[in-house]
């Protein structure tokens, strides 16, 4: 019995994580980011030409991701830059604080599609 209680908790959440989950492939459209002297120190927010549902602001990457992670804003700087199509897949429920009530999904993986 405590298998299956076990076993249903962790398809529950699996399903959950999953659910949150969102992605599209798109062109960047604009690029923001925010000084040291500002509540959003570092994060990156970008404007897609084609948003999905929820994300309809776009995205955005947080401060410590774009620090820890260069290759994920090297990515979407030269894919800006070459206007090439990038597959964003971000969270529908990890939204922006910076721009309340626009949504922009947090980004958790990037490719480049040419």
């Amino acid at each position: 019995m405590g298998k299956l209680i076990i076993g249903t908790a962790l398809m529950v959440l699996s399903f959950n994580t999953f659910a949150a989950s969102v992605s599209t492939t798109t062109t960047i459209i604009k690029m923001y980011t925010y000084g040291e002297d500002s509540t959003y120190h570092n994060d990156m927010v970008i404007k897609v030409a084609t948003p999905l549902a929820g994300c309809e602001s776009g995205f955005w990457l947080k401060s410590t991701d774009s620090l820890a992670s260069k290759n994920m804003s090297a990515f979407l700087i030269s894919a800006f830059h070459a206007n090439s199509k990038v597959y964003f897949a971000a969270y529908n429920n990890q939204m922006w604080a910076g721009s309340t009530p626009a949504k922009y999904c947090k980004i958790h993986s990037v490719g480049l599609v040419k």
